[in-house]
């Protein structure tokens, strides 16, 4: 299994709305919403980023990894790209 890491993208993202808006309001709207999303990196190229919030690890010899809500980000949204750190196998216990 190769080795995961924890990631934070942050990036720009079309938006809408339904409502009925003057002028002015809708200029102040005419720029990209920016988004951070944070998660285990599935795979970061010139195409863009896939990060995973869950990553299913393998039980037994037969089983792949697998990841549940996915986001892909095309590269040309992509304002930064951080790697937080490795994912660990046993992470330390926290007590409330």
């Amino acid at each position: 299994m190769k080795p995961h890491r924890l990631v934070v993208v942050k990036w720009r993202d079309a938006h809408g709305t339904r409502e009925e808006n003057n002028y002015d309001l809708t200029l102040k709207a005419h720029k990209p919403a920016i988004y951070y999303t944070a998660g285990v990196l599935v795979h970061s190229d010139d195409v863009g980023v896939t990060v995973s919030q869950d990553l299913g690890v393998p039980l037994g010899d037969d089983e792949e990894v697998s990841y549940r809500q996915r986001s892909f980000i095309p590269r040309g949204m992509v304002d930064e790209e951080r790697i937080v750190g490795p994912v660990v196998k046993k992470p330390k216990v926290v007590k409330a």
